[in-house]
């Protein structure tokens, strides 16, 4: 997921998703072996107990763009440095 993509989208959507996110999460965590999220423009993700990880790196991406907008600044990339 791409923080800078994500923080075009209005404020008031990212926290919605933020917290549908999190809901799902935490469904996962405490054994529920399908999570289903719906968006009110009728797209749906769903998550399976094998893929935690890939809605953990969708919360740090919504978290990433959601700061990039308080603050006015883009979202960070990871720096990489090589010697």
């Amino acid at each position: 997921m791409d923080a800078s993509a994500l923080a075009k989208l209005p404020m008031e959507t990212l926290e919605s998703r933020l917290t549908e996110a999190h809901e799902a999460l935490h469904r996962l965590a405490v054994g529920d072996r399908e999570v289903q999220v719906s968006w009110r423009d009728g797209r749906r993700s769903q998550w399976s107990e094998i893929t935690p990880e890939y809605l953990n790196r969708y919360i740090a991406a919504l978290d990433s763009a959601i700061t990039a907008k308080r603050t006015r600044r883009p979202a960070r990339a990871p720096v990489y440095l090589e010697f």
